[in-house]
């Protein structure tokens, strides 16, 4: 039989002195020998892999995701059956015909991803009771998602505000940099100043989870990067 310390990621299985480290999903559960019986080395072996497993854990929760654009450039349908057409810039909005309905700018928005078949979403005002609409499926509480996704301005985001001024960056570059410091708050949620490389590690996993490629990923990563270069310059 295994045996595991509560709460840990580690463990031993009887008559084996290596480490295994359990990691779990839902109903899935992986279990990997970490090939070493030192407690400590097993911990720094596991460390990339928990992180990993957090972010992906985390990815995969219903969640408000800050993007670029309400629309992706392309063309799209609109609710009610109309043509949309998306650049980086606009929402051009256009009837059957082709004719001009109005247009829109196609600025930063939050998107629900990750919401499970069935759901109810519930929001602020909402008064049938929660125990009647557990019947219907799971609950997706949006004003908790929003609260979630609008971390507290603090001094960390000086960081960021003084890059895009200093190096002007500004358009869609900066809607993507802003887009990648704020999933990199939501993801590590602590002072910049201790952040470590896991929590680098969580923001690649989130990125790899989306199917990115590693040359985006190190584009988009790139962007802190600058701005904590500059503030280490600036002392």
């Amino acid at each position: 039989m295994a045996r595991a310390r509560h709460g840990s990621y580690l463990f031993r299985r009887d008559g084996s002195t290596n480490w295994w480290i359990r990691l779990r999903a839902g109903n899935q559960r992986t279990e990997k020998s970490l090939h070493t019986s030192d407690r400590r080395e097993a911990e720094i072996l596991a460390a990339p892999m928990i992180a990993a497993h957090k972010a992906a854990l985390l990815a995969a929760r219903p969640r408000l995701e800050v993007t670029p654009y309400t629309l992706d450039p392309g063309e799209h349908m609109g609710l009610n059956g109309e043509r949309v057409i998306a650049t980086t810039r606009e929402l051009i909005y256009l009837d059957a015909a082709g004719a001009l309905i109005r247009t829109e700018p196609n600025s930063p928005a939050r998107r629900l991803v990750n919401m499970p078949m069935g759901a109810v979403l519930v929001d602020d005002g909402t008064t049938k009771p929660l125990a009647e609409l557990r019947r219907i499926g799971p609950i997706i509480d949006l004003a908790k998602l929003r609260r979630e996704a609008a971390p507290i301005k603090n001094g960390d985001d000086a960081v960021l505000e003084t890059y895009l001024k200093h190096a002007n960056i500004t358009g869609y570059f900066e809607r993507e940099a802003r887009t990648v410091w704020a999933l990199f708050r939501s993801l590590c949620d602590k002072p910049l100043k201790d952040a470590d490389r896991d929590d680098g590690r969580k923001l690649v996993a989130h990125f790899e989870s989306r199917g990115l490629k590693s040359a985006t990923i190190a584009k988009k990563v790139g962007w802190l990067t600058a701005a904590c270069n500059l503030a280490i310059k600036e002392g």
